[in-house]
């Protein structure tokens, strides 16, 4: 099945970007739980079967030229990351795999998703699939009574609770009032689980890119509502090139 888009898309660099663990790629080919996935093109995509996770409703060409319009570094960045995307992932899942990035490697969070997936089948298990779920046979640490908490209590109601809150900020907090779910972790939920796009999760990477280019002070507020969309920019410039212009 091709998947058509109206602006360019980089599977690659998506996969780099992480925002997803388990967009998995062997050379050309990526699987996303059991969706095998081919690039046929700048804006095609062959997908195994139908998937609606990259599609979204932001206007790219639009964050790239505002990204151009704040400042040569900015404008450096918007080019570096040409083809990125928002991807469209499941909240429950995103809330999980959140807690899981905690003072953890990006490869390491990737191995732990991955073996939790082939617990059960290959995608994701649901949340009553985890409700008795052993995490410790998983190695997660300090982190298992915060994932067993937030897998008794975010069920389906506590999902559309927030889905059906209007402002991101209360959204953040409300995010918050879970066990070890701090502001960093509650910006990724709200931005890759709920399509907040205006919520910017601030980890070591991005305190990095505002300490080395903007002496720590790097104003927000031109970019508004895509201010999530532009950090996914900077995040994946950082990581690949570590910093450097």
């Amino acid at each position: 099945m091709k998947l058509l888009f109206e602006s360019d898309i980089d599977l690659r660099k998506i996969s780099r970007s992480g925002q997803c663990f388990r967009l998995n790629s062997q050379g050309s080919v990526y699987t996303y739980g059991d969706t095998v996935i081919t690039q046929e093109g700048s804006r095609i995509l062959n997908c195994s079967k139908y998937t609606g996770v990259f599609y979204d409703n932001v206007d790219y060409g639009y964050v790239e030229s505002v990204m151009m319009s704040h400042s040569s570094v900015m404008s450096v960045i918007a080019k570096y990351g040409h083809g990125l995307r928002i991807m469209r992932q499941p909240t429950f899942e995103m809330i999980l795999t959140s807690i899981l990035t905690q003072r953890s490697a990006v490869s390491r969070t990737t191995a732990i998703v991955n073996h939790l997936c082939g617990e059960f089948g290959g995608n994701f298990p649901t949340r009553e699939q985890l409700l008795n779920f052993d995490w410790n046979s998983l190695h997660v640490g300090y982190r298992e009574p915060y994932l067993r908490n937030a897998t008794l209590v975010c069920d389906e109601h506590y999902i559309a609770n927030l889905r059906d809150t209007k402002d991101t900020s209360k959204v953040i907090d409300e995010l918050q009032k879970l066990e070890g779910v701090g502001p960093k972790v509650a910006n990724c939920i709200a931005l890759f689980g709920l399509e907040r796009y205006d919520a910017f999760p601030i980890d070591t990477w991005i305190w990095k890119f505002i300490q080395k280019y903007f002496n720590g002070n790097f104003e927000t507020t031109r970019f508004r509502d895509i201010r999530g969309v532009v950090q996914q920019y900077i995040f994946y410039f950082m990581w690949e090139t570590r910093g450097a212009l």
